[in-house]
């Protein structure tokens, strides 16, 4: 598994930018974090092979964090899960909601 911070991580790598990358002062930001914090978080992510590592194009000081092809399966699976989860608590929130109108209707009460 992924520790929660290394799955936030992922999510802000994956949905930074419409093109799949973040910088590590844009991974800050939507962390909330300080930079060298996020630089460490980054190292440990790529020796788990969930993200990579590459310089910036016009800036090569700029560090660029894209996701691997396991970053991107975990990232879907755990997407997927917390996806059935959500349905499921709000299959159950309408569930009791329709019986307790349903209640209140054969009661004749609003």
């Amino acid at each position: 598994g992924i520790t929660p911070q290394q799955h936030q991580l992922l999510l802000g790598v994956a949905g930074y930018r419409a093109a799949g990358t973040a910088t590590i002062s844009e991974l800050a930001e939507f962390l909330q974090e300080r930079n060298h914090s996020v630089v460490g978080l980054v190292e440990r992510a790529v020796k788990s092979e969930l993200v990579k590592r590459s310089r910036g194009v016009s800036d090569r000081r700029v560090v660029v964090v894209s996701l691997t092809a396991r970053g991107e399966r975990i990232l879907s699976e755990l997407s997927q899960l917390h996806y059935q989860e959500a349905k499921r608590v709000r299959d159950g929130f309408l569930a009791r909601k329709t019986f307790k109108r349903r209640k209140l209707d054969a009661e004749g009460k609003d």
